[in-house]
């Protein structure tokens, strides 16, 4: 299975939070905040813009983003 798609489940099995922060995204990614906001800033990866300071991200489509990149990279 992908790294990605075992991360997204809880630890206790759970469903995670539909959308997540710039923080919680991060730490998924394994990337700064900085680095991150770098992404959003030029476009890259999967966000949504709730506000004009305001993103969030899906935990899955973070999770296939992720996996499509390792892919591009082997």
């Amino acid at each position: 299975r992908a790294h990605g798609a075992r991360a997204v489940a809880g630890a206790d099995g759970g469903r995670m939070p539909e959308r997540w922060r710039c923080a919680q995204a991060a730490t998924f990614l394994g990337v700064s905040q900085a680095h991150l906001r770098q992404l959003v800033f030029s476009k890259s990866g999967p966000f949504f813009r709730v506000s004009a300071r305001t993103v969030v991200f899906d935990p899955e489509e973070l999770a296939s983003w992720l996996q499509s990149r390792h892919s591009e990279a082997a």
